[in-house]
């Protein structure tokens, strides 16, 4: 039972379905393609969409008994999972007439899922295998996939001051995979605001930087310190010195936990 995600397939016009989704009506002797012209669709597309306030991730979802391929060029919002070449005889996983399984996030909430019943090397994908055909009896395949939906991102919201305003500048520097996600507020001369979601995936990732450095030609007397109020983020500091080894600037990497 999926629990706070819903699976879908994509139902071309070409497709010819049985009574639900998951079954395909074929003739003896189709043969597996993967293009509109072809009597059997050999790449199955399905989608995983996030129930509200959830979110679906590549990561979060697997095959048993499976080795994900990492020479593709389909860049890192896609993933490709085999067949595990060293598991034998296996129950469950990828199985004939399946060859590979390919998961690309098409946004936070929602994936699309690629079942190849046909072999491509297309952007490197190495799926290979036998064409599949189908044959006189009916066929039925398990795809198990193990994953769950996670719960949409946490709100960030904290508040910086310098208490030394006219002897140190200080900034925020949001890190790259956050400047969508944060809004920075340094309408003031000593106060540096930041509110924004991170995703539950995004957890234990670097949010940003923040700096205090003397003022030009000052160096410090005792090095600048950061208390937060909450033990919800990790601190990581790092002391800049002048050519002279003063004390010029300290930095905090900011990471929630």
């Amino acid at each position: 039972m999926a629990i706070n995600f819903n699976i879908t397939r994509l139902v071309e016009a070409t497709d010819n379905i049985g009574c639900n989704d998951f079954q395909t009506n074929q003739l003896a002797g189709d043969v597996a393609g993967l293009n509109s012209a072809t009597d059997l669709d050999g790449d199955i597309i399905w989608y995983i969409d996030a129930d509200p306030g959830y979110e679906v991730y590549n990561n979060e979802f697997s095959i048993p008994n499976t080795i994900e391929h990492v020479g593709h060029s389909l860049g890192a919002s896609t993933k490709i999972l085999l067949p595990d070449p060293n598991v034998f005889n296996p129950i469950e996983g990828i199985l004939p007439p399946v060859l590979g399984v390919e998961f690309t996030e098409i946004s936070s909430t929602r994936i699309k899922v690629t079942v190849y019943l046909y072999p491509t090397d297309a952007d490197d994908r190495n799926i290979t295998g036998s064409i599949f055909t189908m044959p006189n009896d009916d066929v039925s395949v398990d795809l198990t996939i193990d994953g769950c939906a996670i719960a949409t991102g946490r709100r960030v919201t904290f508040r910086m001051i310098n208490d030394n305003p006219d002897d140190t500048d200080a900034n925020f520097v949001v890190a790259e995979d956050f400047a969508s996600n944060f809004n920075v507020d340094e309408a003031t001369s000593n106060e540096i605001e930041i509110d924004g979601l991170i995703s539950q995936a995004q957890i234990g990732e670097l949010l940003g930087t923040y700096t205090v450095s003397a003022k030009s030609g000052s160096r410090f007397l005792a090095e600048p310190t950061l208390n937060l109020s909450t033990k919800d983020f990790e601190i990581k500091p790092k002391l800049t010195k002048d050519e002279n080894g003063n004390a010029i600037s300290k930095s905090f990497e900011i990471y929630k936990k």
